[in-house]
């Protein structure tokens, strides 16, 4: 079945976090998919967090959308900066 394929239907509480990010605008990917899977996710006690770019469209290139491109990249890098936190090196076993 499609509706398989469909992530919305594989939501858990112990899903990763999500940083879901679309334009208003978007005819490639309905922005009601991405709102639907965040309140999934929410519902399932899962971490998510949905930004709608205002005039934006798929892709997010427009120069007058909201959050600025700048905004949606620093978005994503603090993002993922709070999350892959460094870990302690890793020592060869001895032999």
């Amino acid at each position: 079945m499609l509706t398989d394929a469909s992530p919305v239907h594989w939501v858990s509480r112990t899903d990763l976090p999500f940083l879901i990010i679309q334009g208003d605008l978007d005819r490639t990917v309905p922005p009601s998919q991405s709102t639907e899977f965040y309140q999934r996710l929410q519902a399932a006690g899962g971490n998510a967090q949905l930004v709608q770019a205002k005039e934006g469209r798929h892709g997010l290139q427009q120069t007058n959308e909201q959050p600025s491109k700048e905004q949606i990249v620093a978005m994503i890098v603090n993002f993922f900066a709070a999350r892959l936190q460094p870990r302690a090196p890793v020592t060869p076993a001895a032999r």
